[in-house]
């Protein structure tokens, strides 16, 4: 192969896989309904991606997903 092949193939193989390695961060506080107090401690829980965390001592949480 020459150069310009070999170049292109590393740059379509990095392009390929940085697309398949998006994610998203989903964040916000947890508040009770009624009261409109935030909730510490609450659990958050994706199902179908396994994964969770929990709202911290302001009621706030961050989850990162990928794509």
């Amino acid at each position: 192969m020459d150069l310009r092949r070999i170049v292109f193939a590393v740059t379509a193989l990095l392009l390929f896989s940085s697309a398949f390695s998006q994610k998203v961060t989903l964040n916000g506080y947890i508040t009770d309904k009624k009261t409109g107090e935030r909730l510490l401690g609450a659990s958050i829980f994706i199902q179908n991606k396994n994964l969770g965390t929990t709202s911290n001592n302001f009621g706030f949480y961050s989850i990162t997903l990928p794509l």
